[in-house]
């Protein structure tokens, strides 16, 4: 499958580094494909998009200390 400039944007800006940041805390290979678990919706610009973490409930993790990862590396701190 041919990704589109925006798709392979998306990952690199997006999905990518989030996937760098999170992957050690969830117990998650590096090697995992971030497209298995991190949905970032086409329009995620759009001021209602959320991203979407799906995780096996067998993973455990902190929901505290991802969350904090996921807030700090997608800069959503006031």
């Amino acid at each position: 499958m041919v990704l589109t400039r925006e798709r392979r944007e998306l990952m690199r800006e997006w999905v990518q580094p989030l996937h760098d940041a999170i992957h050690r805390p969830l117990g998650l290979a590096e090697q995992t494909d971030p497209r298995r678990y991190l949905h970032v919706p086409k329009n995620f610009s759009d001021d209602d998009a959320e991203i979407r973490i799906d995780l096996p409930r067998h993973l455990g993790f902190s929901r505290d200390v991802v969350a904090d990862l996921i807030t700090q590396k997608l800069a959503l701190e006031a």
